[in-house]
């Protein structure tokens, strides 16, 4: 397994990448820890979604790319997984990658 898996774009940094794309395996996934009205902070955890095939590649450009994650949350899809935040491990950065081994303790597949 790799040791670090590249965001391919995020949308959304508080402290880190709130809502970022990764592909794994040729599949993509959104995680989203998204700002919560009612306790006023965002989610302690990523919602994991995957992304559906119909929609895997058809983005030529990040603007196109972030439109399309955006819509696809909207849409209240039911998330995959939820993962802590604490068991994400962000780079120097906190926005261009994130190691894998968090994959051991939650399998996307």
């Amino acid at each position: 397994m790799q040791n670090w898996i590249n965001i391919l774009t995020y949308a959304g940094y508080w402290d880190f990448a709130r809502v970022f794309l990764i592909k794994i395996n040729d599949q993509l996934y959104v995680f989203d820890s998204y700002f919560d009205e009612e306790i006023d902070d965002y989610t302690d955890y990523f919602a994991v979604y995957r992304i559906p095939d119909r929609l895997n590649g058809k983005h030529d450009d990040m603007a196109e790319l972030r439109k399309m994650i955006w819509d696809f949350i909207k849409d209240e899809q039911e998330a995959i997984i939820k993962i802590p935040v604490s068991e994400i491990t962000f780079d120097e950065t906190r926005k261009s990658m994130i190691k894998a081994d968090f994959l051991e303790k939650y399998p996307l597949s």
